[in-house]
């Protein structure tokens, strides 16, 4: 199938749905990543003081927000005048099935921060 014409108040609630899901992960995993940066931080920081560490680097990413994305997608649905929406394969992917062309890179993120 290459698309499918669905009703446009159905789609904002699944994008809806999808993008509180979203955020309630990037919030947890943000978390997760201050608290793992703090604590790196610290350790550095006695390490330093007590004269142990010739130089610093950090490498530490944060999780990445893509609620631009969700944002923009419900409100072009909400300004749209059309009550069905046809959408291809790949917005079906992405706005229902919350299967995003970042979401893989974006899932390691979220998971590795999680871990913190």
């Amino acid at each position: 199938m290459k698309q499918v014409t669905v009703e446009t108040k159905w789609l904002i609630e699944q994008v809806v749905a999808n993008q509180a899901t979203h955020e309630d992960k990037f919030k947890r995993a943000l978390d997760g990543y201050r608290k793992r940066v703090t604590k790196l931080v610290q350790d550095l920081l006695v390490k330093v003081e007590e004269g142990k560490v010739d130089h610093v680097f950090i490498n530490e990413t944060p999780p990445t927000n893509h609620k631009r994305d969700y944002k923009r997608v419900v409100g072009m649905l909400m300004a749209s005048v059309d009550s069905e929406i046809t959408l291809s394969a790949d917005e079906f992917s992405s706005y229902v099935q919350d299967d995003w062309h970042w979401k893989q890179e974006w899932n390691t993120s979220i998971t590795s921060n999680m871990g913190g």
